[in-house]
């Protein structure tokens, strides 16, 4: 047997979870991200809700609108990281290589293992029985010779499904899926291609390299031309990390008020440097996102000379730009907080000269993910809290 992957999705994930951990939510629309009551968008939403044309990053409030007796709830990241641990671990018992791609998704390559597990279908049938015996929830399984094409399939049969592409089928398979399920393609993209007149990807299958390369730059010119003939176009890589970690939040009133702004940065720049310590990367890029009341939205970065240390000295970054690019007295609707992944073998030096309290405020920010890696609800006070916006 030759290259053979499978793509596994959590159907639902955020809304299962909740549906799972509580039995009286089956059945019903249930809608992550926030109360009717309160600002923001929606998260996930279950199958139930779908059928009411609720969608994910649609308003909260559009989504009361269309579904007023929906479940409402607030996103609990500890309930799906825990779910995703042992989805993950049920994985890992069938294959030695398991890439997991984001908390509800991972690609599993299985690649010479017919000895073990002859029939792939079957295979997946019984990941797919463990996993739901184990958290009660289920995945929908594509099933192909290289990971796009299985990504591509696993959506072919949801909820709770699994569709397998044979070797050789990858073309004929793809020239069937519509242009705007085409993963990878964006909006602008995508609005592109119909602008040239390419409305399926049989259109896009009889354009040439040159063309595609000539409209839409080298990179994603080769990226469309192989994913509309089934061939991986390589956005799978095993070597490929994400190049950045961000986070951004919606205040439930619009606010300009120092105290209120200053708290969000340093949540955001908690959350942010422990996901990018968790993952083992490092930056030197700091960026930051303002969203006004007007819908006006604005960034800012700045690249220093070596890596941010911990996460006071993010916030210290953050209040930086922040104080450079906001407009003082406007109200405030959204602010995000990131840094770009610097590539492995890069500078590793820290931000600034380390110092008896740079170390105490690192061995602090790994203390405290450890035992958010434990599963212990922590939050830790920031050293700087005294500090004020300008």
């Amino acid at each position: 047997m030759g290259k053979l992957y499978f793509h596994i999705d959590i159907d639902a994930f955020f809304a299962s979870a909740e549906q799972a951990a509580h039995p009286e939510y089956r059945g019903l629309p249930v809608v992550i991200g926030a109360k009717p009551t309160e600002r923001g968008v929606v998260a996930a939403c279950s199958y139930e809700a779908r059928r009411y044309g609720i969608r994910s990053a649609m308003p909260i409030s559009k989504a009361y609108a269309l579904c007023p007796s929906a479940v409402f709830l607030p996103v609990n990241f500890g309930l799906y990281r825990s779910l995703s641990r042992t989805v993950m671990e049920c994985f890992r018992n069938y294959s030695p290589v398991v890439r997991q791609l984001s908390i509800d998704e991972a690609s599993l390559d299985m690649s010479n293992t017919e000895k073990i597990y002859p029939d792939p279908e079957e295979t997946a049938g019984t990941i797919k029985n463990e996993v739901f015996r184990k958290t009660g929830l289920t995945v929908s399984v594509g099933i192909a010779a290289n990971k796009y094409v299985a990504k591509i399939a696993s959506e072919a049969d949801k909820p709770d499904g699994c569709f397998r592409v044979l070797p050789g089928e990858e073309e004929a398979f793809m020239e069937k899926i519509p242009l705007k399920d085409l993963w990878g393609v964006g909006k602008s993209t995508f609005a592109k291609l119909e602008s040239l007149r390419i409305r399926t990807v049989a259109d896009l299958k009889t354009k040439p390299l040159t063309f595609l390369e000539k409209r839409f730059g080298k990179a994603m010119g080769l990226f469309l031309h192989s994913a509309a003939r089934g061939a991986d176009p390589g956005v799978f890589k095993d070597e490929h990390k994400s190049r950045s970690v961000s986070n951004e939040e919606t205040f439930l009133t619009d606010t300009d008020d120092p105290e209120e702004i200053h708290t969000c940065l340093s949540r955001l720049c908690e959350k942010v440097f422990f996901r990018a310590l968790a993952q083992n990367v490092k930056s030197r890029t700091v960026f930051l996102k303002i969203r006004y009341d007007d819908f006006t939205t604005v960034s800012a970065r700045e690249t220093f000379a070596s890596c941010i240390p911990h996460s006071a000295a993010l916030l210290q970054c953050a209040e930086t730009l922040f104080s450079r690019r906001a407009d003082p007295g406007r109200k405030l609707r959204l602010i995000g907080v990131g840094l770009q992944i610097e590539p492995s073998g890069s500078v590793q030096q820290e931000l600034f000269r380390e110092t008896d309290r740079d170390e105490k405020q690192q061995k602090t920010d790994r203390a405290v993910l450890d035992l958010k890696k434990r599963g212990l609800s922590l939050t830790k006070a920031s050293s700087l809290s005294e500090r004020k916006l300008n």
